[in-house]
């Protein structure tokens, strides 16, 4: 009799997006959540966890959007729903910090995936004689702490002992966070009551609001500006502050090759034509000067910082400028000192020059850049990365939607490509099952108590800005 011929091996199953089970991000903001978002909806089975090592959610969107925009913190909704939507394969691990209470490498054998989303919590330095002096800081603290950060109590007697010493601020740099606070600190306690301002913050700033005259200060031309049309029209329309630009400097900075950045985009040159409007009193429903307005908001160009000046006790003072002018071509223009010094009177400097991410071990970083380093939003099969800590602190919200898109799409190839997904996972590191971790439901309470806080004072919540405070809220241990 013939040999029976052998049975054939069965062919291993293909590698699919379903062996993916479980997918770690770290970062709560707009970038995490939007790729959760789209993880869930990806892989029906996949399981999505995001740790973030604040007690509250959502990143930016509640720390860094100004007060007065509640419809920009709207986007709130969206990833809330996401929760929801799938609580059973969602969930939310607050008041975890990677790189020490939990390892990059730990998160790597308890998941198929991880992406860091966790922002950039660094500053560009001016790197000036003088910025170290008291009176000095990062509009991103600044920011942060009247958005009710806990990790940022320690700037109000910052705050107001440098208004205190002189009732002026410089603001370095004119970007829309620049803006954020030049309109913060022009704007009456009154226009801001209805905001959901952190209480001790709004305390210190009714103090001085409007404060007498807040410049701000950019090395290049208005053509060069970075904010949008949105933010600097706000600034012409306060109760008890003007907005300035002198019309000399606004016709330095049109060099030939401005005029053609200019006309290059529509934005740009709707920005542009405000920025004259208001240099000629022609902006339509703008502040005027008038017996009611107690300050002025001065937008400065063509002006690079060399020193911050101090007063004898070393507090600072105001900032020294030299005169730049623009050289090169449109796009590439360089601001060149001219020689010519200008002061300006301040008790409190701002700078905000942009944001750095940080470096985390077992993460692949240019440190130069202040970026990890990726190829669309790929470290490494297994490590991901999103938001500005992957493409820099640059873009608006909606921005993170087709970044987190991207980074999603190279999780799934690596998942249909066999490359991740399917071996063993060691159980979730033991950080992430403490009695400290704040769960979805326990934000949610948290949630609950600001709302109905906020509710009683007339505003859309009134934050918890002390981490015991907001640990006591969500009834976890550690408080």
């Amino acid at each position: 009799p013939k040999p029976k011929p052998k049975p054939k091996p069965k062919p291993k199953p293909k590698p699919t997006m379903n062996a993916l089970r479980r997918v770690c991000i770290v970062g709560s903001g707009p970038s995490g959540f939007y790729a959760a978002k789209y993880l869930l909806a990806a892989v029906p089975t996949l399981h999505v966890h995001i740790i973030d090592r604040l007690v509250t959610p959502f990143g930016l969107v509640r720390s860094g959007v100004a007060p007065d925009h509640p419809e920009v913190k709207s986007v709130q909704n969206d990833f809330t729903s996401v929760a929801a939507e799938h609580a059973e394969r969602f969930r939310y691990m607050g008041n975890v910090e990677v790189g020490k209470d939990v390892s990059l490498a730990e998160l790597g054998g308890a998941y198929d995936a991880t992406i860091c989303a966790y922002g950039a919590a660094g500053d560009s330095a001016m790197g000036v004689p003088g910025e170290d002096a008291p009176g000095v800081l990062p509009a991103r603290a600044f920011v942060n702490w009247y958005n009710g950060h806990p990790e940022y109590s320690w700037v109000g007697p910052e705050v107001d002992a440098a208004l205190s010493s002189n009732p002026k601020a410089v603001i370095v740099g004119n970007g829309n966070v620049a803006l954020d606070c030049a309109r913060v600190l022009s704007k009456t306690p009154a226009e801001l009551a209805d905001s959901d301002m952190a209480k001790a913050a709004a305390d210190v700033l009714a103090r001085f609001q409007p404060a007498e005259h807040v410049s701000v200060v950019g090395r290049r031309g208005a053509a060069q500006a970075a904010c949008t049309i949105k933010e600097l029209r706000e600034l012409t329309k306060l109760e008890a502050s003007v907005c300035e630009v002198d019309a000399a400097e606004l016709e330095l900075g049109m060099t030939p090759a401005s005029a053609e950045e200019v006309a290059a985009a529509r934005p740009r040159k709707r920005l542009h034509k405000l920025f004259e409007d208001i240099s000629n009193g022609a902006s339509k429903g703008m502040t005027l000067p008038s017996k009611k307005i107690l300050s002025r908001c001065t937008l400065r160009f063509l002006l690079q910082p060399t020193e911050v000046l101090t007063a004898p006790d070393g507090r600072a003072a105001g900032l020294r400028c030299v005169r730049t002018s623009l050289s090169g071509a449109a796009g590439a223009q360089r601001a060149d000192p001219t020689g010519e010094m200008v002061d300006i009177d301040a008790g409190l400097v701002l700078r905000s020059i942009g944001y750095r991410s940080l470096p985390l071990e077992g993460l692949p970083f240019d440190a130069e850049r202040g970026v990890a380093l990726h190829e669309h939003g790929r470290c490494n099969p297994g490590l991901y990365v999103a938001g500005w800590l992957k493409r820099g602190p640059r873009g608006i919200i909606g921005t993170n939607i087709a970044d987190a898109k991207e980074t999603v799409k190279a999780v799934l190839e690596d998942a249909q490509a066999g490359a991740i997904g399917g071996a063993e996972l060691a159980p979730l590191p033991g950080a992430l099952e403490a009695p400290g971790v704040v769960s979805w439901d326990a934000w949610l309470k948290v949630d609950a108590a600001e709302a109905a806080a906020g509710a009683a004072a007339g505003k859309p919540r009134e934050k918890l800005a002390d981490r015991e405070a907001l640990l006591a809220a969500a009834a976890v241990a550690g408080a």
